[in-house]
């Protein structure tokens, strides 16, 4: 009869030799972090783009029978509070020839391209800014019938925010840099 720590011993190597195995087929730790982080960016990119392409909907679909009010309530619920305010001021300040610009009281439009510009911290704040580029569905004018919107998202609370749309001298910066790749 063999004694009692020569069995456990016994039993202890095939473990230990097991374990040893399944250790090695793990992943490396700094691996699982890389592809956590990444599935991370890619999320919040699409989160991003998807906020972008609603916001450009926003600012694109228009009922201008219902008024102002409206429609500023409309951009604000994609809004930082920050935007909300700057957007809530040039709504204000452009309504009536918007009224005068179009001939129907109902303008909508759709999503025909969408292109990340870059990411960035702004006082702060992680920011991103989107090229979304619709196309007039109802209502536009043949020569307003297509839009870019140049817009600066922010990270406001973890969810991405519409804080501005750039103006014109941006736009034109950021295309210079993307024609330029």
């Amino acid at each position: 009869m063999r004694p009692i720590w020569h069995s456990l011993q016994m039993g202890l190597i095939p473990l230990t030799l097991l374990g040893l195995m399944l250790s090695a087929c793990q992943s490396n730790p700094t691996d699982a972090m890389k592809a956590t982080a990444t599935a991370y960016a890619q999320t919040s990119i699409q989160q991003a783009e998807q906020m972008a392409k609603k916001a450009a909907l926003a600012l694109c679909h228009m009922d201008l029978e219902r008024g102002s009010e409206i429609y500023t309530q409309q951009v604000c619920e994609v809004a930082t509070e920050i935007g909300c305010r700057m957007l809530s001021v040039e709504i204000a300040k452009q309504w009536e020839s918007l009224q005068e610009r179009f001939q129907s009281n109902l303008l909508d439009c759709e999503i025909n391209e969408v292109d990340f510009m870059e990411e960035g911290e702004q006082f702060n704040r992680v920011m991103q800014v989107w090229w979304v580029k619709t196309k007039g569905t109802h209502g536009w004018n043949e020569e307003t019938n297509r839009n870019d919107y140049f817009l600066q998202l922010v990270l406001e609370n973890n969810q991405w925010k519409l804080n501005r749309v750039l103006p014109e001298f941006e736009a034109r910066y950021y295309l210079a840099q993307f024609s330029a790749q």
